[in-house]
């Protein structure tokens, strides 16, 4: 077999070092043969020599006879010695380098350590910086609150005070407006009307007040006592206008009955006509500016509150319906106001024809007989009513309307009595109605109309709590 050619002692220690630390590495570079060391060699692996490295092997593999070790051992000698010099020179380099660098270095360490504790002093004083900052926040926050809820508060009493100053003003021009002086003979309803109904709003916004603040009551008292004195002056008022001019139509009205309680059941409805148009001529209307008044004093009711105008109407309608219960009511007087205005005469009504109030059968105002003369007087009065509060009553009141329908109640009242007491027989005749304003129509004379007497079944009557029944 050919000798191998001569082996480079610096690729041998190359060779050396790459199989102490990559067996591989030193394998590939032995076949590679002489040269210089690539630079693709792997770099020699971490950890220092491998177990497995075998010196013998090693040398086996790059010389194969005793005489080419021999002969190579002053090259390796040499190599060995240029590297180990060459190390020395790294080395001796490096340290000058390093004493060199020194003073630098602990400067820099120095420095770094300085700069270290400065940024952990500044780290501490960023964070008291913020532990202050949120406190400051938190108190700027709260004084924000307070200024906010003091802001509300002033606001709130600002309001009241402007509510408080108008409910005085208001109820000061309410006492004017109510006064009745030389110069002012009647209340100015049309202005207390307004100020009634502000008065009742601003008082409304001081309900909490009343319990705690004493002028607060007397400031709600006063304006109660001043509503007390015009809903007095109120009524007075219609009271004066409606029965004053009835004076006399009351006075007609109770001597229009005649003295044996019934008249002439075939002619002697002459007289009773007379007295009929007396007393369909209806007393000269109030003037505009009556009627004005009373309009305005109609708005101070309806600002007084829906209980108030519902007491208003039922004693308008109770006082213009009191002559008609007193001349035509057939139970007895006994006590009440009827009984007061009767004081010392007899309380059955039979003994008193003088008052209407027949104790016979068909006699008296009171009796079916004289259905027809409850329903012309409640024409006259309705009549005189209507020219009396011309344009007064608001629409929605339904005066009207309710002034009838407690006639027709009363009127029911008053027949299913009479039925019931006086009339036991089957069968009840009562004359027909008759047109007391005009002459009647058809061939029969009136003298035959009242002749020709109805006859009607009790039984087939029934006379119910309905309003319109009777």
């Amino acid at each position: 077999r050919a000798a191998p050619a001569a082996v480079d002692p610096e690729s041998l220690l190359d060779a050396l070092d790459g199989s102490r630390y990559n067996g591989g590495a030193a394998v590939a570079a032995s076949e590679a043969g002489p040269g210089p060391p690539s630079g693709d060699a792997a770099p020699p692996a971490p950890g220092g020599t491998r177990p497995d490295f075998d010196p013998i092997d090693f040398l086996n593999q790059h010389y194969h006879t005793e005489q080419q070790l021999v002969s190579a051992l002053p090259g390796l000698r040499s190599a060995i010695t240029s590297r180990l010099s060459t190390l020395d020179g790294n080395l001796s380099t490096t340290l000058r380098h390093q004493a060199a660098l020194s003073p630098t270095l602990a400067r820099d360490v120095v420095h770094a350590r300085n700069a270290s504790s400065q940024l952990v002093r500044r780290v501490h004083q960023v964070r008291d910086q913020a532990r202050k900052s949120e406190a400051a926040v938190i108190e700027i926050t709260r004084d924000m609150k307070r200024l906010d809820h003091a802001k509300r508060h002033l606001q709130r009493t600002i309001t009241a005070l402007k509510r408080l100053h108008m409910l005085l003003h208001a109820a000061e021009q309410l006492r004017v407006a109510a006064t009745v002086s030389e110069r002012q003979p009647v209340p100015r309803y049309g202005s207390a009307a307004h100020l009634v109904d502000a008065t009742r709003l601003l008082l409304g916004h001081f309900d909490g007040y009343m319990d705690s603040v004493p002028k607060m009551r007397q400031v709600r008292d006063a304006v109660g006592v001043i509503k007390g004195q015009l809903w007095e002056g109120i009524v007075k008022l219609f009271k004066e206008v409606g029965f004053q001019p009835q004076q006399r139509h009351s006075t007609i009205r109770a001597e229009a009955a005649p003295a044996d309680g019934g008249g002439d059941p075939e002619g002697g409805d002459g007289g009773q006509q007379e007295h009929d148009d007396d007393l369909t001529s209806s007393p000269q209307p109030p003037s505009a500016m009556v009627r004005q008044t009373l309009a305005d004093a109609c708005l101070v009711v309806e600002a007084l509150g829906p209980k108030s105008r519902e007491r208003f109407v039922a004693d308008f309608i109770s006082d213009h319906l009191a002559e008609y219960d007193e001349l035509y009511d057939p139970m007895p007087t006994a006590g009440g106001r009827k009984g007061k205005a009767s004081a010392g005469a007899e309380k059955s009504f039979k003994k008193s024809p003088q008052k209407g109030k027949g104790g016979e059968k068909g006699a008296g105002p009171a009796s079916l007989d004289a259905v027809e003369e409850r329903f012309a007087y409640f024409r006259d009065k309705l009549r005189s009513l209507q020219a009396t509060f011309e344009d007064v009553f608001p629409p929605g009141w339904n005066v009207q309307y309710r002034l009838t329908r407690a006639f027709l109640e009363t009127t029911a009242r008053h027949l299913k009595f009479v039925l019931k007491k006086y009339y036991n027989k089957n069968t009840v005749r009562i004359s027909p109605f008759t047109k007391p304003d005009g002459p009647s129509s058809g061939s029969g004379s009136a003298e035959s109309q009242r002749s020709s007497i109805g006859a009607f079944d009790l039984s087939t009557i029934k006379l119910g709590a309905s309003t319109h029944g009777g």
